[in-house]
């Protein structure tokens, strides 16, 4: 089967030690707003993505909750509400039905198992890169050529 590799370069410097990120497209579920953002690679979250509360509100997806409600569980055992919405991810040329979450305390973005477990991922931290390789035929894929903003 074919497979479609993403590298990307993507090591936060600014932490200790260096935490991985790769550069994504979030879209909401019209395809209407988008975002480029910095997500990083969380293996602890389960989910498909948690966009910070600011860029959560920014893309509108308040708007495509439907009453939909998960509860996480952070680092410090603490349960949180999460609000979640259903929307589109963008690496590199490959386009994903994706769940977004996000907290009134989100800060960060976070690319979650949810995404991660569907791929084969290298984290080369010496040579400053992330490669991610997804199989094609997977649930949930699309090539963006085939993704046009008109449907």
């Amino acid at each position: 089967m074919e497979s479609c590799r993403i590298r990307v370069n993507g090591y936060f410097s600014c932490e200790k030690p260096p935490a991985p990120y790769v550069t994504v497209e979030v879209l909401n579920p019209t395809r209407r707003r988008s975002a480029r953002i910095e997500a990083k690679i969380d293996t602890g979250f389960s989910g498909d993505i948690l966009l910070s509360f600011t860029e959560y509100t920014k893309l509108g997806l308040q708007l495509f909750e439907k009453g939909r409600e998960a509860v996480g569980r952070v680092a410090s055992g603490y349960l949180i509400k999460l609000r979640v919405s259903h929307g589109f991810l963008k690496i590199g040329n490959l386009v994903f039905k994706c769940k977004i979450y996000t907290s009134l305390l989100s800060s960060m973005n976070l690319l979650g198992r949810g995404i991660l477990n569907k791929a084969r991922v290298l984290l080369d931290s010496p040579e400053n890169f992330v490669e991610i390789c997804f199989r094609e035929g997977f649930d949930g894929y699309y090539s963006a050529r085939c993704f046009s903003s008109s449907g």
